[in-house]
């Protein structure tokens, strides 16, 4: 996809990307939410859900930055989360700053042919954003997939399918106070996923949130038995579910399907719809 080809297919999405975004920033305050995607054969594209931001991101083309080239290069080490609330010596984050958008975190996720980046930001003002995004990566991977399944369809005809974290920002283990937990809720609650996708190379292949949930406690070296008596269902329910997953994995064991489930954010997404419906988000 080429820069005007790409600005365009912004400005056919922009109202459902806008939709996206209007709860993420009703209940969590986020200004922005971006999404980019390089492909190896030079195509790229970038969905951002603030449309002056992107006027001025492609008549400038800040969509790549010295900044952008040097953490893509770096992604093919292994995946990056960049949190950014400090430093404007880049022109995009100089850029960032000026139109208020600001206290974000990037994610480069690398697969196969491509990498994908997703960034979410505030504002200068929410100085305590990014101590959220730390305290909250289950959300965040949440939404990716949550992206994904919005716009399954439409990206798939346009596609060919470092922060280290300091000892005291570790994510805290302890409970979620009773208002923050409702707000998860209620976030959950009206933005639920159908489908919850794979990575690359299986990017096309999707559980439900029940076959999900089966998968999650299979990851935690439940057996079928053990996960009925969990969830309350019947052990035939179980194995009825783990059957359909094989099924769309071709009959691919389920040793190999767990280990993809445990390295994915499929696992963060379904582990966060438990925590919300338990009430202990950690």
């Amino acid at each position: 996809m080429e820069l005007q080809d790409s600005y365009d297919y912004n400005k056919q999405l922009s109202a459902s990307l806008l939709e996206f975004n209007a709860p993420l920033e009703e209940a969590f305050k986020f200004r922005l939410f971006t999404y980019r995607r390089f492909n190896k054969d030079g195509h790229f594209v970038h969905l951002t859900t603030d449309t002056n931001w992107m006027d001025h991101c492609y008549k400038n083309e800040l969509f790549v930055s010295s900044d952008i080239k040097n953490k893509l290069s770096a992604t093919l080490g292994g995946n990056q989360k960049i949190l950014w609330s400090g430093f404007r010596q880049d022109p995009l984050y100089d850029a960032l700053y000026q139109f208020d958008i600001w206290n974000g975190i990037t994610f480069y996720e690398q697969h196969p042919n491509f990498v994908e980046v997703f960034a979410f930001s505030s504002t200068r003002s929410e100085t305590q954003t990014p101590n959220f995004y730390i305290n909250n990566f289950h959300l965040l991977d949440y939404v990716k997939g949550l992206f994904r399944d919005r716009f399954h369809d439409p990206l798939s005809d346009k596609f060919v399918p470092a922060f280290s974290l300091a000892e005291n920002q570790q994510p805290k283990t302890g409970g979620c106070d009773e208002q923050a937990h409702e707000v998860h809720r209620q976030f959950l609650l009206h933005n639920s996923m159908s489908k919850f996708y794979f990575p690359p190379p299986y990017a096309h292949v999707y559980v439900t949130l029940r076959e999900g949930v089966v998968l999650y406690h299979i990851s935690r070296k439940k057996t079928a038995k053990e996960v009925a008596r969990v969830l309350g269902i019947s052990y035939r329910t179980v194995e009825s579910h783990l059957n359909a997953i094989k099924l769309r994995f071709n009959g691919m064991s389920l040793s190999d399907i767990t280990e993809m489930f445990i390295n994915g954010d499929i696992h963060n997404q379904i582990e966060y719809t438990i925590r919300v419906d338990s009430g202990v988000l950690k």
